[in-house]
């Protein structure tokens, strides 16, 4: 699968590498909704990085319904891309999910996201 994720101190860090699909996007939310260590209101940081990934408008919508549909709410969610398209990608799921009544936000450095999500930086694990 080519999304992985842990979690450490309430904060969910995601790695997205190689082709992604949207059923690979449902099945990780699946698992995290049933990991024991999932916990209400933490904190995401969703590394896209170097991945292959093309939605369409309604795949967005899907995606925003997935991610609050889970039995717990992220605080914030940082997803950050490396290329303009991924930033565009991502900016749609973040209309959705935002509508939701939820924080995401698209970055495309790493250090902008991890201040957003106001979290101190772990050099071993992010």
């Amino acid at each position: 699968m080519p999304i992985k994720y842990s979690i450490e101190n309430n904060i969910i860090i995601m790695l997205d590498t190689g082709k992604l699909s949207i059923l690979e996007i449902e099945q990780v939310f699946q698992q995290l909704n049933n990991d024991q260590s999932f916990a209400p209101y933490m904190k995401v940081l969703a590394l896209n990085e170097k991945t292959s990934f093309h939605i369409t408008t309604s795949e967005a919508r899907e995606i925003g319904r997935i991610m609050t549909s889970l039995k717990y709410r992220f605080s914030r969610f940082a997803l950050v891309v490396e290329s303009v398209f991924h930033y565009g990608l991502g900016r749609m799921v973040q209309a959705y999910y935002e509508l939701r009544g939820s924080r995401f936000r698209v970055f495309r450095d790493k250090k902008k996201a991890v201040l957003w999500l106001n979290i101190a930086q772990n050099k071993n694990s992010i």
